[in-house]
């Protein structure tokens, strides 16, 4: 609620509670409703919010400005078929891609304090509150803040992304010196696609992760013979140092925006990869009719948030690997469009 506007209402999805609060998720096309207004989300956003804390939390997939917004508010109260909370105007948000921080609607609170919407007692904690937060952000040191990340990819490929065909191919020339008992994993299997392919090619000790329940779920039943894990706490996989001996990476990195996750990423890979192992990557890069925003992120229109990439950003975030081989490839998307990619063979050193 909004004092003097009235009721505003959001139709979100549940999905997760832990003890630290509840997780809603908007898919695109979510509808809202305002007193003299309605409509639908054009963004995916994910929402965290918990009785007794005074703010909830926005994470909004708007390619050209994905933020962290955070509303500050009388803390919010579950009520029959979902949650309320009454705004205090004040909202600390974190711009993503350039990292600024800000406190927005200082206007609208000095407002709402002037005229009587809001108490002192409110008003001096929805100030105490927005500076507090807006340190957090600045920080940029709190779990919750990527995982937030997390949980908005997740749920695209839990729902629409679940039903979807990979294509990127494998070339097999590639691994042709590759033992057939090596250690391999795909990371982000998706349904195994290439899991199938590389046990169809021999290869024997084959282990497939992946962000999504529902594509785990598919894969283990068109694939029971294969080893399936949904990956809990990405981009950590629990497993020993050098368990492996090569790891694919196929249209993996588009999917995850942040420069820093995509950084973490291949850092556990190579945490993950024993020396001289391979990783096999497979990724897309800007197209040359495509609008981005700055770092070449673009949502879908079924609400995906993807990245393509620059070639040399891609070779720079192996910069610590040895770079066995490349190729240009093209492929059709998992939205059925014409895209280029690049794929890359690298060494562990």
């Amino acid at each position: 609620m909004k004092r003097p506007s009235g009721v505003f209402t959001f139709d979100l999805r549940l999905l997760a509670e832990d003890r630290d609060g509840t997780w809603l998720w908007g898919p695109v096309g979510s509808p809202w409703h305002a007193p003299h207004d309605s409509g639908s989300l054009p963004v995916p956003v994910v929402i965290w919010l918990a009785a007794g804390r005074p703010w909830a939390a926005w994470w909004v997939g708007d390619p050209a400005d994905r933020r962290l917004e955070i509303d500050i508010c009388l803390p919010p109260e579950p009520v029959e078929g979902g949650w309320r909370y009454v705004d205090l105007e004040l909202d600390p948000v974190l711009h993503v891609d350039d990292g600024r921080v800000e406190i927005e609607d200082w206007d609208e609170w000095e407002e709402s304090r002037r005229d009587g919407w809001m108490s002192a007692a409110d008003a001096e904690l929805a100030r105490v509150t927005a500076e507090r937060c807006a340190e957090v952000l600045r920080r940029r040191d709190e779990p919750w803040l990527e995982r937030g990340w997390q949980l908005l990819r997740a749920a695209y490929w839990d729902t629409a992304g679940a039903t979807k065909t990979f294509t990127h191919p494998l070339d097999p020339a590639w691994l042709a010196g590759v033992d057939r008992s090596a250690r391999i994993l795909d990371y982000g299997c998706g349904y195994g696609r290439l899991m199938a392919q590389l046990s169809d090619l021999g290869f024997t000790d084959i282990v497939g992760v992946d962000v999504s329940p529902a594509l785990i779920a598919r894969g283990r039943q068109a694939r029971p013979d294969l080893d399936f894990a949904v990956l809990e706490s990405p981009p950590v996989l629990n497993r020993p140092a050098a368990s492996f001996d090569v790891i694919l990476l196929f249209a993996v990195l588009t999917c995850v925006p942040d420069d820093d996750a995509q950084r973490a990423l291949v850092a556990e890979l190579h945490r993950l990869l024993a020396p001289g192992g391979l990783v096999y990557v497979s990724d897309l890069v800007l197209q040359p009719d495509k609008r981005y925003s700055e770092a070449g992120v673009f949502t879908t229109t079924d609400g995906a948030v993807c990245r393509h990439h620059e070639p040399g950003y891609l070779r720079s975030l192996f910069a610590d690997f040895e770079l066995a081989g490349e190729r240009h490839i093209e492929v059709e998307t998992m939205n059925g469009n014409r895209a280029a990619g690049l794929q890359m063979l690298v060494r562990r050193r």
